[in-house]
């Protein structure tokens, strides 16, 4: 394989192609590298957390666990 570590790459095909970045690491046996900036997934967020409080009137609203605004 001609690619190395730290060469400048750009992808062929895929939902990244067209964009370039540094190889961080090379897999010969399975001819694949790791480019810097492509195929990078996000960490989903974990939902507001909400608890319901009881108005003097005896309405119930949603209210923010963390801050304690209303939803």
């Amino acid at each position: 394989m001609k690619i190395h570590k730290g060469d400048e790459v750009q992808v062929l095909s895929g939902k990244h192609r067209g964009k370039t970045g540094e190889v961080i690491r090379a897999i010969p046996e399975q001819r694949k590298v790791v480019v810097s900036g492509v195929n990078i997934s996000k960490r989903h967020q974990r939902p507001t957390r909400a608890r319901y409080e009881i108005g003097k009137d005896g309405t119930k609203t949603r209210v923010c666990a963390k801050c304690g605004g209303k939803l």
